[in-house]
């Protein structure tokens, strides 16, 4: 009992530590840069149809050539359960939200046009589009220097309360509490910041808008609209799904543990089962398929074996109830495995 209230109350050290987080103006400013730098001055309006093999979209690249409506086409062979729908349509986005080949093939046809082959990136085979590009206005260094100061002196408090690995103690406490058979805070948060991952993924190509619409347009409270607005405001500089749901998490949970880099990896290994989930039910694809999308995309980061077993257990789990103790599980026996490292 004592590690539980130890480990659920330990950042009271936080006052301690607060006059030394403010962040420079000099700190501000390199921020400031380094995100502009990053976010690029241009964005393009962009459509893709995704499919598994390169013959597949050598021939969609054809029919589009000879005169076929990119939408029709995309409606017709792409496996994007998102940009589908809507003929493959992603929206305005910056470069920094797709896989690098991906990216790049898509910043060459400026203004605009049509890919002349297709592109290989790690989730099958692209026919892309640019319709449009334009010019981004970035938001001047005044307008903004104080919500980045402000997410300095965040980063700078998670640094300072913990960068050291958690005892033995705290990670038996962290399995008790996640993985327990009685619903508690540490539970709750991240069985909701597995939702946000998972909606997150599903949106991953998906327009800017509409993320930063899901992520805000519910009712909430104060607090949590600005939770909700700071994950739209670091989508727009990042799509980076695993960093909005560990930062949810870590807002969520309040007290306790700070995880920082720790959580981010161990929801980026989330992503695994999450992806495999939407695979499953949103796009209706069999089993093999998810496992080989699996391998393609997190083969040379993760065993072959873990993946097998991993795309099993969510294609076994017939409610989202044991969904839910797949995420815990792998949540869990992440930080066990990396806080060793």
């Amino acid at each position: 009992m004592k590690t539980v209230l130890r480990l659920l109350f330990s950042t009271a050290i936080l006052l301690s530590i607060c006059s030394i987080t403010q962040a420079s103006e000099a700190e501000v400013r390199a921020e400031y840069d380094r995100i502009v730098a990053r976010i690029k001055d241009q964005e393009y309006n962009v459509r893709h149809i995704l499919v598994e093999h390169r013959s597949q979209a050598e021939a969609a690249l054809s029919r589009i050539k000879s005169g076929e409506s990119f939408g029709s086409v995309a409606r017709d062979v792409s496996k994007d359960p998102v940009s589908t729908p809507q003929g493959g349509e992603l929206g305005w986005n910056s470069p920094v939200g797709f896989p690098p080949e991906f990216s790049e093939a898509m910043v060459r046809l400026v203004p605009k046009g049509l890919v002349a082959e297709p592109v290989k990136s790690p989730y099958g085979w692209h026919v892309i589009e640019v319709t449009s590009s334009r010019k981004i206005q970035h938001p001047p260094f005044e307008k903004v220097k104080d919500e980045i100061a402000k997410r300095l002196k965040q980063k700078k408090e998670s640094a300072s309360v913990v960068q050291a690995k958690l005892s033995d103690e705290e990670l038996d406490a962290m399995q008790l509490l996640i993985l327990g058979p009685k619903d508690n805070q540490y539970q709750q948060c991240l069985d909701s910041s597995m939702e946000i991952l998972e909606g997150l993924v599903a949106l991953a190509h998906a327009p800017e808008s509409e993320v930063v619409n899901m992520l805000t347009k519910k009712e909430m409270s104060a607090s949590q609209r600005e939770m909700r607005e700071e994950q739209a405001r670091m989508w727009k500089e990042r799509r980076a799904p695993h960093k909005l749901a560990n930062y949810q998490y870590q807002w969520c949970v309040k007290q306790g543990i700070v995880l920082g880099e720790l959580g981010d990896r161990c929801f980026s290994v989330a992503m695994v089962p999450a992806t495999i989930s939407l695979l499953k039910t949103a796009a209706n694809k069999p089993k093999e398929y998810a496992l080989e999308i699996a391998k393609k995309t997190w083969g040379h980061q993760i065993s072959e074996n873990w993946l097998h077993q991993i795309v099993d257990d969510v294609y076994a789990a017939e409610t989202a109830e044991k969904k839910q103790v797949i995420f815990r599980q792998v949540f869990v026996n992440c930080l066990v495995t990396n806080n060793k490292n």
